[in-house]
């Protein structure tokens, strides 16, 4: 009522410019609303795209780490009869890795991400640090086996954790299958590593004990789990290059 009352009182010119003006209001609110939204996705984009960035750091600081792993298992196995030179080489390839990922760490702007995120880098770097304390104990026979894989294991699986964070920020449904399929292989591949180092002990000994045979035969089923997993969500380009890499006489052995 108030509202007709005041159309009333107003003068025709007035009713017309009004009947004009309102819309173009409407519209511009309109349009900065898609704007603002627009903008969010963005910048979600771009937060999301600086992730992803990281994510072949990290993974190829965890291939070192994995084959780290498999080699100290095997100097561990051998009393050091053997893998002492492999094993050697292989901490200088860790540490180039390492290094590179601190680095890259230092520039990137965690503020920018939920506290999730952040409280996941700092406990993986926090497990890293304790890397050359292992390393010591391993060189004076000073760590059980199970213990030496279980602090590797243990610390990969915290690196991983950063990469499938990627799936939780997405918010698209292609970006998030793509990102299923990419941490399916890691999880995959850390579980054949897992492997490498339980056939190591085995082998080693000459027997596999119970429990260790029994392990050995879960992480197969779990591969296959993954495998499947990464079957599934994987686009056709992601299917394309694990189809032309993984393979050779190694492979089908």
């Amino acid at each position: 009522m108030i509202m007709f009352a005041f159309m009333e009182n107003v003068k025709i010119t007035q009713r017309i410019l009004l009947a004009l003006v309102l819309p173009v209001f409407g519209m511009m609110f309109f349009s900065g609303s898609i704007v603002l939204e627009k903008q969010k996705t963005v910048t979600h984009m771009q937060r999301l795209e600086r992730l992803a960035d990281l994510a072949p750091t990290i993974s190829a600081l965890v291939h070192e780490m994995q084959k780290e792993r498999g080699a100290s298992a095997g100097f561990i196995a051998s009393k050091g009869k053997q893998f002492s030179d492999i094993l050697a080489s292989q901490l200088k390839k860790t540490d180039g890795k390492r290094t590179t990922l601190l680095a890259v760490l230092r520039n990137f702007n965690v503020s920018d991400y939920d506290r999730t995120l952040s409280v996941k880098i700092d406990t993986a770097t926090v497990a890293l640090a304790k890397v050359d304390a292992i390393r010591a104990r391993v060189g004076s026979f000073s760590v059980t086996m199970p213990k030496m894989a279980g602090y590797y294991t243990s610390a990969i699986a915290k690196f991983l954790a950063i990469i499938e964070e990627m799936g939780v920020l997405s918010t698209q449904a292609n970006i998030t299958d793509a990102v299923t399929a990419y941490t399916s292989f890691l999880q995959g591949k850390e579980r054949a590593g897992i492997e490498r180092a339980m056939g190591t002990i085995g082998f080693g000994a000459g027997a596999f004990a119970p429990g260790v045979y029994r392990k050995f035969i879960e992480l197969m089923a779990q591969q296959r789990t993954y495998q499947s997993q990464f079957d599934i969500y994987a686009t056709p380009e992601q299917q394309g290059f694990y189809t032309t890499t993984v393979r050779g006489a190694d492979v089908d052995k």
